[in-house]
């Protein structure tokens, strides 16, 4: 395993640990795991609340008039569709239509953005990357 010294840290990384995170190696990042037994986070997010950490995600900005059809031709959803300012869960997909990788898609006035699994953000960035 990694070193900790050797791991990016997101801007949460000291905090996790202080209230009782397991910290473990998630794609070169000192990620929490689990502050407990799981049935014990689930009660608490169920009736409480909880909280991840994104920093650690990759996020790609696409502009340009053609912004939605081009999301629309990467992922599942219907980008085009979306109201200024929506949120979408969608699956990112290869030209042949097999999934890579799950995703969040916001929509503004001025580009769309996603949102990625920081373990794929390097594959994913040259897959949508423009040629």
């Amino acid at each position: 395993m990694t070193q900790t010294h050797e791991l990016r840290r997101t801007a949460l990384a000291e905090v996790h640990p202080r209230h009782g995170a397991k910290m473990v190696d998630f794609g070169g990042w000192w990620m929490p795991l689990q502050y407990g037994p799981i049935l014990d986070e689930v009660q608490i997010v169920r009736t409480r609340c909880g909280l991840f950490d994104l920093s650690h995600m990759g996020r790609v900005r696409i502009t340009g008039p053609d912004r939605e059809r081009y999301v629309d031709r990467i992922a599942t959803n219907h980008v085009a569709a979306m109201k200024q300012g929506d949120v979408r869960y969608s699956l990112f997909c290869h030209e042949n239509g097999g999934a890579i990788d799950d995703l969040l898609i916001y929509k503004y006035d001025d580009a769309v953005y996603l949102v990625i699994n920081a373990g794929n953000t390097p594959r994913i960035w040259r897959t949508c990357a423009p040629t």
